[in-house]
Order: structure tokens, then sequence, then C-alpha cells
């Protein structure tokens, strides 16, 4: 637990916890609560790690950690802790890994608040080594990377940690790698993105602009979508997304559903298939198959 230290805030984290948890264990199983706050006092902004470590060494060592300082007098403004089948460990208690750690994982519950209140929790449970399937499959042939820095001697720096961390993991997905490197980090004025199907093609693409030059932007441009007009459009135009982007392909699906209800001709095998035949189009069609990408591009 976060352990406040406060006479109002542990009585509140404890009965809040305990209430979640009392109806959901056995009459015969309490739950041990704890806080590092005792061992090592207010620890700031380290108080959630050094709260993760404790639970950590607890699953390495297969013991409940006790309470420092117990055992003493419980805060008398505590609700019941046995009403709620709480316990406050005074000694090393046996944490033994289940027989069957997949289908009943030993688990711990950090909590923890900052100054004004937040809350937040994480939930550990034992590993286990198995092969799982993944959630999903992308299928998209090559993905976009990206990463940025503040100074332009910084950029190049993450380009090269890149380029080792790649070398030290041939194996990772990259599309992992670039969802982590798109989606999952800050972007900074000076900044890298390319586009590669595989780890080799992306250390050589890394590679080959370390030599390069880059500028930062001082301002940012604006955003702007353009909308072309008939023209642009081929068979099969949106195909690759089509098939490879959930997001794409459930825009571009919603448009056929609207234009259906409004009695519009069919059109979505001019998106999909490269070898419809154009002659045989009206330009409806035409005009409906080109907005529709774009609507979905813009969303996307």
């Amino acid at each position: 637990m976060h352990g406040t230290g406060t006479p109002v805030g542990d009585p509140a984290e404890v009965g809040a916890v305990g209430n979640i948890f009392r109806h959901r264990r056995p009459e015969s199983t309490t739950l041990p609560v704890g806080s590092i706050k005792a061992n090592i006092g207010h620890s700031e902004a380290a108080a959630g790690m050094s709260s993760l470590l404790k639970c950590i060494t607890m699953f390495q060592r297969d013991i409940i950690l006790p309470q420092a300082d117990m055992p003493h007098a419980p805060n008398p403004r505590f609700p019941p802790l046995v009403e709620l089948n709480i316990d406050i460990p005074s000694g090393p208690r046996s944490f033994p890994r289940s027989s069957d750690p997949v289908r009943n994982p030993r688990r711990n519950l950090l909590n923890n608040n900052d100054a004004a209140g937040s809350n937040a929790s994480i939930l550990l449970e034992d590993f286990s080594q198995q092969d799982r399937p993944r959630a999903a499959t992308d299928a998209r042939p090559t993905h976009v990377f990206a990463t940025s820095a503040r100074t332009q001697v910084s950029l190049q720096a993450h380009k090269r940690k890149l380029i080792k961390w790649l070398r030290a993991n041939p194996q990772s997905m990259v599309q992992d790698i670039a969802y982590t490197t798109t989606a999952r980090r800050m972007h900074h004025p000076f900044r890298f993105a390319c586009t590669a199907s595989t780890i080799h093609g992306l250390i050589a693409k890394l590679e080959t602009d370390i030599s390069g030059e880059s500028a930062s932007l001082k301002e940012s441009p604006p955003l702007v979508f353009v909308f072309t007009g008939q023209g642009s459009h081929y068979a099969g135009m949106g195909g690759d997304l089509y098939r490879t982007s959930p997001a794409f392909r459930n825009r571009i699906n919603l448009c056929v559903s609207l234009y259906k209800q409004h009695s519009f001709p069919p059109f979505i095998d001019l998106i999909k298939d490269a070898g419809t035949d154009l002659s045989s189009k009206s330009t409806l069609q035409t005009q409906l198959a080109v907005v529709a990408p774009e609507v979905a591009l813009a969303a996307f």
C-alpha cells in the first residue's frame, strides 16, 4: 500500500482496499497489507518504484515481507481489520509458488498516490514461460519508424542506440518496434522517420541517415487534408490498406453502409480489387470510390 503516513489518509486507504477485496477472498485467507514507507520514509517521486522493488522481492524470495515496526497498536481510526479480512504481518510469511502458476498465479497489488491525491495501481503476478497466441496479426508489409530529440547531437545518439539495440535483438517484431517508436515516445523538434519491412532494413536506413543532415522546424506547420477530384483513381487503389489496416477498413465499410442507405451504386471493388474493369464503372461509382479512401485516410 502507499501508506500516506497521515491519521486520515491511512484509514481511508485501508478501508477502500478492504471493501474491495474482503468479499472476494475466502474467510480463511486473510489479505496481508503493508507499506515500505515505514522502512525508508517519504520517498516522494521514488515511492512507487521502491514499492515495486519490494513486491518483486516477495516473488523472488517466496516470502511476504513483514511490516516494519510491528507489532504495535494500529491507527485508532482504522476500520476493524478482522471484519475486512485484512492482516498486517509482523513477521515474514511463506509466499509459495502455485503448482499451476498459469491458472493460479500469485498476485501482488501495488497501490500508490501522489501529493494531489491521484491514485495509480499495478497488479503483479507470477510469470510463466509459455507460448501464447498474439492478440492480432499485423499484415502490413511495411511500417513507419520514428525517433526524435531536442538537439541534432542527441538525435544522432538516439539513432546509434537504436541500431545497437536492434542488432542485439534481431528477433524482435518490427510492428512492435514501429508502434513503440511512433506511439509511445515523445516527439521532439529534431526528428527522423522512415519505413521498413525488416529489422535489417531499418538498421540500413538508420545507418544511411546518420551521415545526413537534419533541420528543426521553428513553428508547427498547419495540418491540411486535400481531397483530390476524379482522375486520380485506379483499380485497387486502397486494396493493401483495406486488407491490412482494421481502422482504414472499418471506415471504408462505414462509407459503403452510408452510401447504400442513400441508394448509391456499389463501388467497393474499385477500392479492393486491382483487376476491376474501370470502363464498366459509372462516373458516380468512380467518384464515390475516390472520396471513401480520402475520408478513411483523414480519419486514420
